[in-house]
């Protein structure tokens, strides 16, 4: 549930046979429900908050299953906004010599209108943006959350 209903999308996940827990059921397909996931658990922290995780991710893409290696950020704070995780990114892409382009995208779990697609080569490799309130309700989180999530193969293949 994490990785579909509480990210306001509807996603396909492997299951895993006999999982330990039935909250652990599937593979991940993507990471940002778990970074939403520690935010929730940190609440009661000090803000700002920024968080990312670098990992592999099995998302099914029309039947296939194939291993991603994926890196996750995600801030939190009043003032949190899409300009600021695009920043992030053109940061991270321009530190390493990457060309790419940011294109307007709506995403379920993003406010529309204040969420973007990465493009790398010309190729759809990620996606940016401010976090969905329905989404941010799902994680019983009353902040406002941007976040970002980019598959690194293209990084890798580098221009």
């Amino acid at each position: 549930e994490t990785q579909t209903s509480s990210m306001n999308s509807e996603s396909e996940c492997i299951d895993i046979i006999n999982p330990k827990s039935e909250e652990y059921n599937v593979l991940r397909n993507q990471l940002l429900p778990s970074l939403l996931e520690v935010l929730k658990n940190n609440k009661h922290n000090e803000y700002p908050q920024k968080i990312g995780e670098i990992a592999v991710v099995f998302p099914t893409k029309k039947g296939k299953h194939q291993e991603e290696t994926h890196l996750a950020i995600a801030i939190t704070d009043t003032t949190s906004s899409f300009t600021q995780i695009k920043q992030v990114i053109e940061a991270l892409l321009r530190s390493l010599n990457i060309k790419y382009a940011i294109k307007e995208k709506d995403h379920p779990s993003f406010i529309q209108g204040r969420t973007a697609s990465i493009h790398i080569q010309g190729k759809e490799a990620g996606y940016l943006g401010e976090i969905h309130p329905k989404v941010l309700k799902s994680f019983q989180l009353e902040m406002p959350v941007t976040a970002l999530e980019i598959d690194l193969r293209e990084l890798y293949k580098k221009n």
